[in-house]
């Protein structure tokens, strides 16, 4: 790569301008817990690291003001990419929610510090596990070759939006609905029985306060069918994983 000071400097800040806009929305990274300061600093190693292997078109010497836009194409393609990345731990968000509100937490919420809102105890829960799983699967080694592999696909300066990618991007979305389903299906099973039998009992037993008891019990069946269904939890994790990396790949193909 024979380019001018000048010019390497400018291809670096694009460069690092993807991986900073990545970064602040990839999972785990985009964590608040995951100081803005370490991930400017991993974003400007990074971009160090990749910068002699970036392809780098002929442009004019002198950039006008399109260089505001040029930086603005770089920042969307990271945080497409960590758009697209955060739609597995929306699904086990959603899992974790439509569990709690059969279990009867629909009151009960924590604090989340990454967003300072109220959340849902179980989908905090789900969200926690889904982030523990993504690490000991190495999902953040697949984002981190994704940002870099898209130095390849989509070389800086020549980032150009196919019309298809918004309706790529809105499948993409939609699978939440389907992980969450996923996620839930067998703690809503335990639930949907629990609930069942202790209908029958109510029948049978019509002196028995069944307010009382079924509260305590769909929380215990709840707890219990979450913690059981870990494993499976972890194998859907793995598939879904390997679904995340053609889906990056896809969508870099449309860039």
């Amino acid at each position: 790569m024979d380019l001018s000071w000048s010019r390497q400097i400018e291809l670096w800040t694009l460069v690092f301008i993807r991986l900073l806009s990545g970064l602040v929305a990839l999972p785990v990274f985009s964590d608040r817990r995951f100081p803005m300061l370490s991930r400017v600093g991993l974003a400007a190693a990074l971009a160090v690291l990749l910068l002699p292997g970036v392809a780098s078109p002929r442009v004019p010497s002198q950039l006008p003001v399109g260089l505001v836009w040029l930086v603005v194409k770089e920042a969307a393609v990271g945080l497409i990419l960590g758009f697209v990345a955060l739609q597995i731990f929306h699904g086990m968000h959603f899992a974790g929610q439509v569990v709690g509100f059969q279990m009867g937490f629909a009151v009960v919420n924590v604090l989340d510090p990454q967003t300072q809102e109220q959340v849902s105890l179980m989908g905090e829960l789900q969200y926690l596990v889904a982030a523990l799983l993504f690490l000991t699967l190495n999902g953040h080694h697949l984002l981190l070759t994704a940002l870099a592999r898209s130095f390849e696909l989509v070389p800086p300066f020549s980032v150009t939006p196919n019309p298809e990618l918004a309706p790529s991007l809105i499948r993409i979305t939609a699978e939440v609905f389907t992980i969450g389903v996923k996620v839930a299906a067998p703690a809503m099973a335990a639930l949907f029985l629990s609930n069942v039998a202790l209908s029958i009992v109510a029948r049978t037993v019509p002196q028995m306060n069944i307010f009382m008891v079924g509260f305590p019990i769909g929380i215990a069946v709840g707890l219990a069918a979450v913690a059981y269904s870990f494993p499976l939890v972890s194998q859907l994790f793995h598939s879904l994983l390997g679904q995340l990396e053609r889906d990056l790949a896809s969508v870099l193909q449309l860039l």
